[in-house]
């Protein structure tokens, strides 16, 4: 059945598509710059993926009916270890969750889910002012909303405040202090 489903999606692609040119840039110079800037790396894909084609094909054509590309962004936060003062225990298979997702989106091999651009942002680089430079700042900038596809990811611990609230804490948000200014509220992700 899924070959049968991959060489339907292989022969509509050229059709939907038109055979014309795709221009490819990941991301920009500028996006990059800001995204490390937020402290995080990126690993970003030199070829269009056959996803983004069959996506951008499928359900974003623009209005003079030219096919666009949809880029896939994965967006990877992990802490494995948390400060020491924070109070909260280390996650030693974090590191490994966050390099294993990393390989499922891009790997060196081809093998992958074919995103296009994966952001990492690791322990004790997740703090409350890196992840919203990256929140509120570079994915705004980076995302076409009607375009292309967003996987947010988050490996660590998760926390309920007692009051039916969640948080995501950051490397140095201490357990006692839990707050929309100490940690990331889980209902800010639906935003």
């Amino acid at each position: 059945m899924r070959r049968l489903v991959l060489a339907i999606a292989t022969a509509l692609v050229p059709l939907l598509w038109g055979g014309a040119a795709l221009a490819y840039e990941p991301i920009s110079a500028e996006n990059l710059a800001l995204i490390e800037q937020c402290g995080a790396t990126v690993t970003r894909r030199q070829e269009p993926t056959f996803s983004g084609q069959l996506y951008g094909a499928l359900f974003s054509p623009d209005m003079e009916g030219n096919q666009r590309y949809s880029r896939g962004i994965g967006v990877l936060i992990g802490v494995s270890k948390y400060a020491d003062a924070s109070g909260f225990v280390a996650l030693p298979g974090v590191r490994k969750d966050v390099a294993t997702m990393q390989n499922l989106l891009i790997s060196p091999d081809g093998s992958d889910l074919g995103y296009d651009i994966v952001i990492s942002l690791t322990d004790e680089n997740v703090t409350g002012a890196n992840v919203a430079c990256l929140v509120q700042n570079a994915l705004p900038t980076l995302i076409d909303k009607e375009l292309d596809r967003l996987l947010f990811y988050w490996a660590g611990h998760g926390v309920d405040n007692g009051q039916k609230r969640g948080y995501l804490p950051f490397y140095d948000t201490p357990l006692a202090r839990l707050n929309d200014f100490t940690a990331l509220p889980m209902m800010d992700l639906q935003e």
